[in-house]
């Protein structure tokens, strides 16, 4: 192999990587937000406000997750099974229509 056919070898696998890594960071990761969850009543007292997300192809339950009016953490995952939450966003759901 010559200088000349080992560089521009070189050259596309470096094009080829670069490419590569471009793409796999402009490609969305497919997972849910909420990794963790939070089920205290507790946390009804410091809700600023919730974000209710719907099923989607990216993750396939509901996600709950409330902004709190203290600093850390600032978002909280809600637990969907807990009674409290499913309260309230029937409560949420009820009061929209």
């Amino acid at each position: 192999m010559d200088n000349r056919t080992a560089t521009m070898s070189l050259s596309l696998i470096l094009c080829l990587s670069l490419l590569l890594t471009t793409f796999v960071q402009a490609t969305p990761r497919l997972r849910c937000r909420c990794i963790e969850t939070e089920s205290h009543p507790r946390i009804r007292r410091l809700m600023r406000n919730v974000k209710i997300i719907a099923p989607s192809h990216r993750c396939g339950k509901v996600e709950v997750i409330a902004t709190l009016k203290i600093p850390h953490p600032n978002e909280v995952c809600l637990n969907t099974n807990a009674p409290w939450v499913k309260r309230y966003m029937k409560f949420i759901f009820t009061k929209g229509q």
